[in-house]
């Protein structure tokens, strides 16, 4: 039996990262549209991802955000309002382009970029072939090698590292910054950022003050 590893950078951590915005962002609409217009809250439809296309100056892309809000219009096409990209270890450059297509090409209105860094930078393990007799014995060493390995890098923190069979496949987040960007500007509405980030916490309270850089004119 071969057994063929197939390696890519985790993606939970980015996954996870912008859900828990977009859940600030949706507390904070139903708040606000509760009181000032009630009927418009169930216009407003959130996603953890959607496809867009698109062509002209970007070339043929189809784009997936890590979050979207949607306003719905009965009878019409739903126009995007607001996009959320997460980038872990991304190129900044690369995030503003993100941005760029979705504002510019795709119409959203405001884009979150959020950005988390993490030390040492993920890499790609050795890639290895083994050869195995006894399929079930190895899955079995392989539960109980990764419980203890789980146990352990809980113990060195909340933020990371985590270490499996010798490899760091996740660093420790060591940096985040956000950013909201709205169509037509030349810089964030809002940034906010935290470096050296302890084990124990994050310190972000934007929630509301995330929200209202989206909706202040």
């Amino acid at each position: 039996m071969q057994i063929a590893t197939i390696i890519t950078s985790q993606s939970a951590l980015h996954g996870h990262t912008a859900e828990i915005f977009k859940e600030i962002i949706r507390s904070n609409i139903d708040k606000y549209l509760s009181i000032h217009r009630p009927r418009a809250i169930y216009r407003i439809q959130s996603y953890g991802s959607t496809t867009e296309e698109s062509f002209g100056p970007y070339g043929t892309n189809s784009k997936d955000p890590d979050g979207s809000f949607i306003y719905g219009r009965p009878g019409r096409a739903p126009r995007m309002q607001v996009t959320i990209e997460c980038g872990v270890n991304e190129n900044y450059s690369a995030l503003c382009r993100d941005k760029n297509l979705w504002i510019n090409q795709l119409g959203a209105k405001a884009v979150i970029l959020i950005c988390l860094k993490e030390v040492p930078r993920f890499q790609n393990p050795p890639t290895a072939y083994a050869y195995i007799k006894d399929a079930a014995a190895e899955a079995d060493n392989m539960a109980e090698h990764g419980a203890d390995a789980m146990a352990h890098n809980l113990k060195r923190g909340n933020y990371g590292p985590i270490e499996y069979r010798g490899h760091i496949w996740a660093g420790k987040l060591d940096e985040v910054f956000v950013e909201v960007w709205r169509a037509g500007d030349e810089q964030p509405v809002r940034k906010w950022a935290t470096s050296n980030i302890p084990d124990s916490n994050v310190p972000f309270y934007g929630g509301s003050s995330l929200w209202d850089s989206l909706r202040s004119p």
